[in-house]
């Protein structure tokens, strides 16, 4: 059986239960250019929400009150640089973040400072 809003689905025979929740994480006050809408997003353990945003080049950090905290990269293809980031994975106080127009990928710490890069572009063992 499965509801989604308290509305039987007929005839499934999956057993569901499904609710719309809606949001906002920024502060209706504050003025966010994440241009062409977030791609990824990871929290970290402190509550921190990493949201990628791709056609900005940059990775930005909210609180859990979505106020934003800081900017994490910028356009380019040096070390801590993006092209069209597209991902992001966090564990402890380390951060990878996919790099499509780079094809790499990026291991920094979740404050900003990059540790090391692997990939690049093809078809090959670590080429993307």
């Amino acid at each position: 059986l499965i509801t989604m809003d308290g509305q039987t689905v007929q005839n499934s025979p999956f057993d569901l239960n499904v609710r719309k929740e809606y949001s906002t994480l920024c502060n209706p006050d504050q003025v966010i250019n994440c241009s062409g809408g977030p791609e990824g997003i990871a929290i970290h353990d402190s509550g921190d929400i990493y949201v990628v945003c791709c056609k900005d080049h940059t990775i930005r950090v909210f609180d859990q009150a979505g106020l934003q905290k800081r900017t994490i990269g910028s356009r380019g293809n040096g070390d801590g640089q993006f092209n069209y980031p597209d991902g992001i994975f966090i564990k402890g106080d380390v951060m990878y973040v996919t790099n499509n127009g780079n094809h790499r990928i990026q291991k920094l710490t979740t404050g900003g400072q990059f540790l090391q890069k692997f990939g690049q572009q093809g078809s090959g063992q670590v080429q993307f």
